[in-house]
This record gives C-alpha cells, structure tokens and sequence, in this order.
C-alpha cells in the first residue's frame, strides 16, 4: 500500500508571502516559508529565523517552545523552533496563537490550503431531504454539493430551506481554509 501524498513529514518551500499580525506587529514576514505537513491531511507553515521577528520569542523551554509576547500581551507556547534535525533553524507559530494570518494580501482564516488537494462547489437540482427521529429538518432541491480531494462529497443546504427553529447552536467547530470563506455558516445541532 503506497502512502497518500503529501505523506506525513513531507515539506517543501512554497514561493508565497506569509505573515503573521500578533498584537499590531508583524511578528513573521516570509517570502519563502516551508509547508510541512504534520499530518497527511493538510500543511503548516514553518518559517526561517531570519523572516521571524526573534525578539519577541521570549521564556523558551527545553522541548523549544517559546511564549510570543508583543508588548503587554502574551501567546503561551505560542512558538516552537527547532535547533536540530530536519527542521534545523525554522520556527512554528502556531495558528490560533496569532490574531491574523495573510497569504499575500487575502487573509487566511485556517491552516493553508493544500497545493496538492482541489475543491469544486457545483450547484445541483438534486432533491435533498434531511429528517431526524421522523422530524423534517430540511427539505431542498437547490443544495450546494463540495468535491474535494480524497474526501466524500458534502452537501450545503440553503438557510431558508432549513427549519433553524429546531436547531441549536454547537459548541464544536471545525475549520477549512475554503468553506470559511464560501458559507460563513454558523454551527448548529439538532434537537432530535
């Protein structure tokens, strides 16, 4: 069974401007960051020392993690750089550490997109129809269906063809670099 590319471990640089806003200051701007994919399922940024501003990697610990303090307010282990090994010289922010992230100019609300996963959104007149516990909750034949890379399709179903009334907001979350721009949906679960 060969592994899924990119495959856990794999990096490569990426020839895109990266920066990261943390308390009004540009604490990282990149013009060559390395994508370093944890996981096989989506990358991370790691950045060279020379594009981070070091200065404010303060209280580091053995393990290499680092608070990010810009002036009065603090990001506990909100960094880890790497002294040796493959990663040699680079440093992790972590992304909820930072108030912003920016690829170019557009802001990026989540970890990168994936160069090697694609996304089409189609409208469809498929006839979609969600019921819980015998309890109609959606009912739709103008559903947005998302094909992504190596994942099942996703449908979306339009508001005003859901029953909001039976639904609850949620506390769980989950994050997608292109669904947070193109739906804004708020997270709901229901009551069945």
């Amino acid at each position: 069974m060969s592994l899924p590319f990119p495959h856990q471990g794999y990096s490569e640089d990426i020839v895109r401007r990266v920066r990261v806003l943390f308390n009004g200051e540009y604490i990282v701007d990149a013009s060559v960051p390395k994508m370093v994919w944890e996981h096989p399922y989506y990358p991370q940024y790691y950045f060279h020392q020379k594009d981070v501003q070091m200065k404010y990697l303060v209280n580091g610990k053995a393990d290499g993690t680092h608070d990010i303090t810009v002036h009065d307010r603090t990001a506990p282990g909100g960094a880890t750089t790497f002294p040796s090994g493959r990663f040699d010289g680079l440093v992790r922010i972590t992304l909820s550490a930072a108030d912003a992230w920016f690829e170019e100019s557009e802001r990026i609300y989540t970890h990168p997109k994936d160069p090697y996963k694609r996304i089409h959104i189609l409208e469809s007149d498929k006839h979609v129809r969600v019921e819980i516990d015998g309890v109609e909750v959606a009912n739709t034949t103008r559903p947005k269906l998302l094909y992504e890379t190596g994942l099942p399709v996703r449908t979306y179903i339009p508001h005003p063809d859901i029953r909001l009334e039976l639904l609850r907001p949620s506390d769980l979350t989950t994050s997608c670099p292109y669904k947070v721009c193109l739906f804004q949906i708020p997270a709901f679960r229901g009551d069945g």
